[in-house]
């Protein structure tokens, strides 16, 4: 039997993220400090530089647009009120998402259309083992009033319920692709159930909007015929799975009304008080901001073992932290940014056909999720975030993706000479 040789990238970079993503973790905790994760990733960004990768296969018309606005972010720092804090989170937004965007791309380019959420495979295996061995656990429930969210070994419901969020992607597309071998569709198809039967333990709404917003990308990928046999299917696997969580949805929705203190008017009440405090301080923020990572009037920033510590307030919203932080030159940044990038990515989904049109439309669908997501978290500008490290990779993949089809189109025009 011969042994596949493993290059360090394809074994490193997994690693990173997980290191990252799985912050919170009793056992990812255990292995890997939070000061332990930066100096893994700047080893990540010293590898890429020393191969030359950097931003390699990023068009320019996004680094047109990538470059000025990392530039911008540092640029607040000078005018901050808490200097250290701006000019240290803008400096690793700077890194995070080059070195992110640029491992993103190199994968694909290494390992394929097929491979290009392998990358998330410790996520998978970090989800699940954090979900399972959570069970009979004292400290996995967390109670609110009459309702217990699940949290597992990850210490909060919410941490857990994004790294099931972000596995689902990476099974999905395992259990497509692997359809017609009976073994392998038993496997993942069987995984797929855990992760959605724990997902909804957690009552994680955010994260379970994240799935939906794949499993939508995922359907219109199909063609009407297959989109409806799909449909059918994923409703009968809906209702075993409502079967099976009966008692979970009863506390959902029990949930539900203890969070709007038994109001049904207003589904978003529970945010409203966060958002208009973010509003009220975008307001301030102008057309320039008052610093990246800062909370406008509040100088209390401390630097303590590379950590912000109890600094800031939770802001609620990406975009009104934005605006906060960088001002309104930051959000037009971020806005061009974005319509520059998916205006690219959907031209490309269009032009493509079969399973590699599937794969395209779940990490497309995934990168939807975490921008709605953003809109009830404020992860944006926290680099160190979950969710700014799965968006940055993706965000590399789906370039890399759109890369291979030019190098197919190159290759076969010097064929066919």
């Amino acid at each position: 039997m011969r042994i596949k040789k493993r290059s360090f990238f394809e074994l490193f970079f997994p690693l990173m993220l997980i290191a990252f993503i799985g912050q919170g973790t009793r056992f990812v905790d255990f292995l890997v400090s939070s000061n332990l994760r930066w100096l893994l990733l700047l080893l990540l960004f010293g590898y890429l530089l020393s191969k030359k990768k950097l931003l390699r296969g990023v068009n320019n018309y996004l680094l047109l647009i990538l470059l000025p606005y990392l530039v911008w972010c540092i640029l607040t720092a000078t005018w901050s009120q808490v200097f250290w804090l701006s000019f240290m989170k803008s400096g690793m937004f700077f890194v995070v998402v080059i070195a992110l965007v640029s491992a993103g791309v190199e994968w694909v380019r290494r390992y394929g259309w097929v491979r290009c959420l392998d990358c998330l495979f410790w996520v998978l295996v970090v989800a699940l083992l954090s979900a399972f061995f959570g069970i009979g656990s004292s400290g996995s429930i967390d109670s609110m009033g009459t309702v217990q969210l699940y949290e597992g070994l990850s210490g909060n419901a919410n941490t857990l319920g994004f790294l099931l969020a972000l596995a689902f992607p990476f099974l999905l597309w395992r259990l497509y692709y692997y359809w017609s071998r009976l073994a392998s569709r038993c496997l993942y198809g069987g995984l797929l159930g855990l992760d959605l039967f724990f997902l909804f333990k957690t009552f994680a709404r955010g994260d379970t909007l994240i799935v939906l917003c794949i499993l939508l990308a995922f359907l219109m990928s199909f063609q009407l015929r297959k989109q409806l046999t799909w449909i059918l299917s994923g409703a009968l696997l809906l209702l075993l799975l409502c079967f099976l969580a009966q008692p979970l949805i009863v506390s959902m929705v029990t949930a539900h009304f203890y969070k709007q203190g038994a109001r049904t008017d207003d589904v978003l009440s529970s945010r409203q008080k966060v958002w208009q405090v973010s509003y009220e301080q975008a307001v301030k923020g102008g057309w320039f901001g008052g610093g990246f990572g800062a909370t406008i009037g509040d100088n209390t920033f401390v630097l303590r073992h590379l950590a912000v510590g109890s600094y800031g307030r939770e802001k609620g919203n990406s975009q009104l932290a934005i605006i906060e932080e960088t001002g309104v030159v930051g959000l037009l940044f971020y806005a061009m940014l974005l319509i520059t990038f998916f205006f690219q990515a959907i031209r490309y989904y269009r032009s493509l056909e079969g399973s590699e049109k599937v794969m395209l439309g779940i990490v497309l669908g995934s990168l939807v999720g975490l921008l709605v997501d953003s809109i009830h978290e404020g992860w944006w500008d926290a680099p160190a975030s979950s969710e700014a490290m799965c968006f940055w990779t993706l965000f590399g993949v789906v370039i890399g993706l759109i890369n291979l089809k030019k190098r197919k189109v190159r290759c076969y025009g010097c064929t066919s000479v």
